[in-house]
């Protein structure tokens, strides 16, 4: 059995009280107003590490993240019979007091032998970090701009205006949303040194690639890499709900 060390961090948006986001950190789910940098100890295998932004613009949307990022730590396997599984009793249970809440989700499942399988809803991230610290996005953001790049409609590379950047997909409190949902599938094997990071846009928003690749580059390990990226995301002028978690294999 190959050894793992697993790290979140957690904290609220600029000026609020309370965060949409929620996240698994392979033990429990949290959603916290500010959680420092955190090891998690004693993980039983398989890993299972999540991450759920809730849609500001949705009905108590933190009632989403929290429904799906509980999911996932239950039982959740990147494909899609898990959402299948749980999408009417998220319509029955949040449905029910929040019609139509929203919220993206990126989810991971890492096995004993450094092999993961991974999903994502949204524009929620899932990064592969190599021992060197350069940084590849594996997950897909389901926006309107990529939606239009795959149908030819726009050109990857181009700048466009920030509205496009909205999300074309996420999982909605509607008994109607399964039917057109999409989520994106990848798998993978983590080598030594290598880690899985999802996150929230309260991240990828912020800082830039080179940005994360460069205060990722500066620390020598995970905690204090957390503690630095939580840090930046801080000295933005306006920053929003972040959610972190990273396993990383020794």
């Amino acid at each position: 059995m190959l050894n793992f060390q697993t790290a979140f961090a957690q904290m609220c948006g600029q000026g609020k009280t309370r965060t949409q986001d929620a996240l698994f950190n392979g033990k429990e789910m949290l959603a916290m107003k500010m959680n420092k940098v955190r090891l998690v100890e004693n993980i039983a295998f398989p890993i299972r590490v999540a991450v759920a932004d809730g849609v500001f613009s949705s009905e108590q949307s933190h009632l989403a993240s929290r429904f799906w990022a509980n999911a996932w730590g239950r039982n959740g396997s990147a494909n899609r019979e898990f959402f299948r599984t749980h999408f009417d009793r998220f319509y029955d249970e949040v449905g029910a007091v929040a019609f139509g809440s929203s919220t993206t989700i990126a989810g991971a499942v890492i096995e004993t032998d450094g092999t993961f399988s991974l999903c994502n809803v949204g524009d929620s991230r899932v990064y592969l970090i190599s021992k060197e610290g350069y940084w590849q996005q594996l997950s897909h953001d389901h926006t309107e701009l990529n939606r239009m790049i795959a149908a030819g409609e726009a050109q990857e590379g181009v700048k466009y205006s920030d509205v496009y950047n909205m999300l074309e997909q996420c999982l909605v409190a509607d008994e109607e949303c399964d039917e057109y949902l999409r989520p994106f599938f990848a798998k993978g094997t983590l080598q030594a040194g290598e880690a899985l990071l999802l996150c929230t846009d309260g991240l990828h928003d912020a800082l830039s690639h080179e940005q994360l690749e460069n205060i990722w580059q500066s620390e020598a390990d995970l905690c204090a890499r957390l503690r630095a990226l939580r840090k930046a995301v801080r000295q933005t002028r306006f920053y929003d709900d972040c959610s972190i978690v990273c396993a990383q294999r020794c």
